[in-house]
């Protein structure tokens, strides 16, 4: 298991290393001193992690104390896992890459910065390595014994000195790109139409036929579509608490390709709308239906999370209802049948006011809720049974309440589901 833990500012950030079964510090990295690091996140899952320092505007009082240069919008590590090998560090300069940088993240061997003006640039990882890489630092060289008294930092080690080849410059809303497909094509919200996506050709920039998608009801939860993670292609569009799949087919004729629905998960509940019964004097009961003035039950189901277990090759979301606790629905991939629905027990810090997030790694569901600012709350969850027999799957709660103020990776995948955020 990996963690990146937030020690003292006098010591800096570490990445620490912890044996999964013994819970005991295998390795203890130390990052410089005078970055801020504070996002861990896989570049390629159980293959590449990085971490990123956070984003500073320009003239921050950050850059000064720190001495760095004011034109450094974002500063990333990258290493290899399984071992964990050091791969590199560098700056992403405004100088470089341009003015208005929001964000900058490693995807799939791509750097992918993102500008206040709405545009979304990718860059080819690769190329930069290659280009830019100055000289290889072995992490044996840094202190990586457990909190060492004194540590020895990584270095960076890779400068970019000029804007490297643009691979793809998409101007869209809330800068959320995915990329995925075959032949190659991307989704993107056009600026100003939040709630709709548009699915193009990579190739020559070209919509497909029916390539639009927007929910039919306007809500107030935002609506998203992403690629599925097995790679198949698929195409999950997810409103409130309806997921419609599709799945881009070739006309060879035409030589075009067009957006098919292939099939509909509906999370509600398959109930009729309750009657409300109302009694006269002498007794006799008068029945209605609900009139729309009274908010339907439906209306408080959502859809939170959808992801892709691959070693248990399943679809799985966690959907949050009004007054009940987290439930996860787990689905066959190939057919999109529902297996199992398994309610989470409810626990003292299962606020539905609370921010909330539901991991899922073979058997183990983890449950993390964020009561305040800075602390994370753990609850974790063992599968027992065969989902695929109902009688005899089972969910049991190993521990909770486990207080953290770090953000950590699991070595495993979480899932393959990538946003430009």
């Amino acid at each position: 298991m990996v963690a990146l833990t937030c020690k003292l500012r006098e010591l800096g950030e570490r990445i620490v290393q912890y044996n999964l079964n013994t819970g005991k510090v295998i390795r203890d990295i130390c990052l410089p001193q005078a970055v801020k690091f504070k996002y861990l996140a896989w570049a390629e899952p159980n293959e590449m992690f990085y971490v990123k320092s956070v984003h500073s505007v320009d003239r921050s009082r950050f850059h000064i104390r720190a001495g760095l240069s004011l034109h450094v919008a974002v500063v990333i590590a990258i290493f290899s896992a399984f071992p964990i090998r050091f791969i590199g560090m560098f700056e992403v300069d405004r100088r470089v890459f341009g003015a208005g940088i929001t964000n900058a993240i490693i995807t799939n061997s791509l750097l992918v910065v993102m500008y206040i003006t709405g545009d979304v640039k990718f860059f080819s990882l690769e190329n930069i390595l290659q280009k830019y890489k100055l000289f290889d630092c072995d992490i044996e060289d840094c202190c990586t014994e457990p909190f060492c008294e004194h540590p020895c930092p990584l270095q960076m080690n890779i400068k970019i000195t000029e804007c490297p080849p643009v691979l793809l410059d998409v101007k869209c809303a809330d800068q959320n790109v995915q990329i995925g497909g075959y032949p190659w094509h991307y989704i993107s919200t056009p600026r100003g139409m939040m709630g709709l996506f548009e699915i193009t050709s990579l190739d020559n920039h070209v919509m497909v036929e029916g390539g639009v998608l927007k929910a039919e009801f306007v809500h107030p939860d935002s609506d998203s579509c992403c690629f599925h993670g097995d790679g198949s292609g698929r195409i999950m569009f997810i409103t409130k608490n309806i997921v419609k799949i599709y799945q881009l087919v070739h006309d060879e004729d035409n030589d075009t390709r067009s957006l098919q629905i292939l099939t509909t998960i509906n999370v509600k509940h398959d109930q009729q709308k309750p009657e409300i019964i109302q009694m006269t004097s002498s007794g006799r009961c008068i029945r209605r239906r609900q009139s729309v003035d009274v908010v339907s039950l439906d209306d408080s189901i959502n859809i939170q999370q959808l992801e892709y277990e691959d070693e248990l090759d399943l679809t799985w979301l966690s959907v949050s209802e009004t007054g009940m606790p987290y439930h996860v629905c787990f689905y066959d991939n190939q057919t999109l049948q529902e297996l199992r629905d398994i309610n989470l027990e409810k626990s003292e810090v299962s606020d539905e006011c609370y921010e909330q997030q539901i991991c899922v790694d073979l058997d183990t569901i983890v449950l993390v809720t964020k009561p305040r600012l800075g602390q994370f709350i753990c609850t974790v969850y063992r599968l027992s049974g065969d989902l695929h027999q109902v009688d005899q799957s089972t969910i049991s709660k190993l521990k909770s309440s486990s207080k953290s103020k770090d953000n950590s990776l699991s070595n495993r995948r979480r899932g393959s589901r990538t946003r430009t955020r």
